[in-house]
C-alpha cells in the first residue's frame, strides 16, 4: 500500500504546477565586479547577478532600489535592512498581492542569511520567470549586513 501511495505522489508533483523538482539544479549567476559596477537602476539584464556588501549598501544608500527579504516572517520580524519587504520564498506565489504590488521597472536586491542560504537564488528566479529585469541577489546577505553594522530595523510579526 505505501508502494502505491508513493507512486501516486510522485505522479501528482509530476502533473502538479506547484510539483517539487526531484533532481536540484545548481543555478549559477554572474558575480557584478566592484570595477564595472555603476549604481545606475535603470538598465536591464536578463538574469539576476550577484553584488557584494558594498555595492548593496551603495544601492541602498542611492535610495531607488527595494530590498526584499528571501527569509521566513519570523526571521524577518527578528531584524531586516532598513525598508526590506519579506516575501519568503518558501511559499512564493506569484499571485501574492506583495508580489503583484512590486512594479517590474524598478531595481531589486534580494537576501536571505548568507552565502550558504540559496533562498535568495530562488527568489530571484521566481522573480525573474515574471519579467522583472534588474534584480541583484545580496549574497553575503543578513549576517554580512550585521557583521557590517549597517542600518537594519525590526517589525511586528505579520
Amino acid at each position: 500500500v505505501s508502494g502505491i501511495a508513493a507512486l501516486l505522489a510522485l505522479v501528482f508533483n509530476a502533473f502538479s504546477e506547484k510539483g517539487i523538482p526531484l533532481i536540484r539544479i545548481e543555478q549559477t549567476f554572474n558575480h557584478v565586479s566592484d570595477n564595472s559596477f555603476s549604481i545606475d537602476t535603470r538598465n536591464n539584464f536578463n538574469e539576476p547577478q550577484i553584488i557584494s556588501l558594498q555595492q548593496a549598501y551603495g544601492l541602498l544608500s542611492k535610495g531607488d532600489v527595494k530590498f526584499i527579504d528571501a527569509r521566513d516572517k519570523w526571521d524577518f520580524a527578528d531584524g531586516h535592512i532598513t525598508g526590506a519587504l519579506n516575501i519568503p520564498q518558501y511559499k512564493f506565489d506569484a499571485n501574492d498581492p506583495k508580489v503583484q504590488s512590486l512594479a517590474k521597472d524598478l531595481t531589486y536586491v534580494v537576501y536571505c542569511n548568507d552565502d550558504d542560504c540559496d533562498t535568495s537564488k530562488r527568489l530571484a528566479m521566481d522573480l525573474a520567470r515574471l519579467s522583472f529585469k534588474r534584480i541583484y541577489i545580496f549574497e553575503e546577505g543578513w549576517h554580512g549586513w550585521t557583521d557590517s553594522d549597517y542600518p537594519i530595523e525590526k517589525s511586528e510579526l505579520e
